[in-house]
């Protein structure tokens, strides 16, 4: 359920770090949506067909999405599956929080291909560096959200 921005107080439930189990996890895109807030702000969310909350995209995280599927537009983008990870990031003010990030594009392949994933026939298949293998069961709340991938620090 959505909640009016109006309302005071009340936030757009989305995607954290205590919904994923595993470090990293491929889901696949459900939709796009882009809409403007009464104040005037943009808000890009990606939702998934395996998790029951959107993934906040800032200007980074969306260079990241067009990088790695190759594309701008956004009608061909459902059905295609993209990497995620938990990070710590430093917001405005300096502080660092907890989050949810879409993988650097270079990482892509890697994932996918340890994860043993068949990309959709419109989504390319990236070239870039490997990393460690898959493992399961990242959401714990909802459905079940795609294959987990294990990542161990260089």
């Amino acid at each position: 359920m959505r909640v009016d921005p109006n309302e005071g107080g009340k936030v757009w439930p989305r995607l954290s770090q205590t919904d994923l189990e595993a470090d990293a996890a491929v889901l696949t895109i459900a939709s796009f949506e882009e809409r403007k807030l009464p104040n005037g702000d943009l808000i890009r969310e990606l939702f998934f067909s395996d998790a029951d909350k959107p993934l906040r995209l800032n200007k980074t995280q969306l260079k990241y999405l067009i990088e790695g599927l190759g594309t701008d537009e956004t009608d061909n983008w459902k059905d295609c599956i993209v990497p995620i990870e938990k990070v710590t990031k430093e917001g405005p003010d300096g502080t660092l929080h907890d989050t949810v990030w879409i993988s650097a594009p270079d990482t892509w392949a890697g994932l996918f291909r340890e994860s043993g994933l068949k990309l959709p026939r419109h989504q390319k298949q990236p070239t870039t560096r490997t990393v460690a293998p898959v493992a399961s069961a990242p959401v714990k709340r909802g459905r079940p959200a795609g294959k987990a991938v294990k990542r161990g620090r260089k």
